[in-house]
């Protein structure tokens, strides 16, 4: 069965991560990827040939199961950067809306929580007695330069 291509689709993604196509599909990326041996359903070959195709389906929520070990990159014969790639397509996947509520809650308590107190993951009052019982700083810092990055979202590819 012949693969079927969205050339607009494809148009878009590759003006904005044009390195895919130097992908010759070799795998060496995924026979490298922590999280394809240890996590399974997760192929960064797979993702890049998606991206080649104009797949709608590489911006899925799978794209988060990348744990940026950065090997793919080391082992990349061809220099595609594939850890770039799907950096690239996480940000379009959640600028643009395509992600599941599930998956976009998640990565607003993670945006909120950089916010407010400069760490990934949430800093709850739990967490905030703990600091306070064994005497460790309060955090947080001068968000300012954060969250002007944050408010510079500016779409990355319209997929109308």
């Amino acid at each position: 069965m012949m693969a079927k291509y969205n050339l607009v689709l494809r148009k878009k993604i590759l003006a904005q991560i044009p390195e895919v196509q130097k992908c010759f599909q070799c795998g060496t990326c995924t026979s490298t990827c922590t999280a394809s041996r240890y996590l399974g359903q997760f192929n960064p070959r797979e993702i890049v040939y998606k991206c080649l195709q104009g797949d709608k389906k590489v911006f899925g929520d799978y794209l988060f199961r990348c744990i940026t070990c950065n090997r793919c990159n080391q082992y990349c014969p061809q220099g595609v950067n594939p850890f770039d790639v799907i950096i690239k397509l996480k940000n379009i996947a959640y600028q643009e809306g395509l992600l599941t509520d599930e998956k976009k809650a998640e990565l607003d308590a993670v945006y909120t929580s950089i916010l407010e107190s400069g760490s990934t993951f949430v800093v709850n009052d739990t967490v905030k007695r703990q600091r306070e019982k064994f005497g460790l700083r309060k955090l947080g810092f001068d968000n300012k330069a954060i969250q002007a990055l944050f408010e510079e979202k500016k779409p990355v590819v319209n997929l109308e």
